[in-house]
């Protein structure tokens, strides 16, 4: 099988790792997908559902995922790191903006109520 065209986000795949065994646990768990440092979201049969768009994004948790533009991965130590910079806002599991994307990361409000 040819290489899968991006990363999943959620796990670490090991190198051993066949695709077939990556695409198994992806349609098992919803998760983010990057195309070309790009970040959007696939669902259990990995049909895309929201556009590679955002440069990071945090998994969905009660209908909302936290998304970011400009931030960029910064190590804490030897095998953790974090993201900083850029501005952040939140996106719904239609991909529209709920909460503006302007926001630094230590001051983004909470999410709205799910409706």
């Amino acid at each position: 099988m040819e290489p899968l065209p991006g990363t999943f986000l959620g796990f670490e795949a090991a190198a051993h790792d066949s695709p077939a065994a990556i695409v198994g646990r992806a349609r098992r768990e919803r998760l983010g997908l990057a195309f070309n440092q790009s970040l959007g979201f696939v669902n259990r049969d990995l049909d895309e559902v929201i556009p590679p768009t955002w440069d990071f994004a945090f998994p969905f948790v009660g209908g909302f995922a936290v998304v970011c533009e400009g931030c960029r991965s910064r190590p804490v130590d030897d095998e953790h790191s974090e993201m900083h910079g850029g501005v952040w806002g939140y996106i719904n599991r239609s991909g529209e903006i709920v909460v503006p994307i302007e926001y630094e990361r230590d001051s983004l409000p909470e999410p709205p109520l799910k409706r």
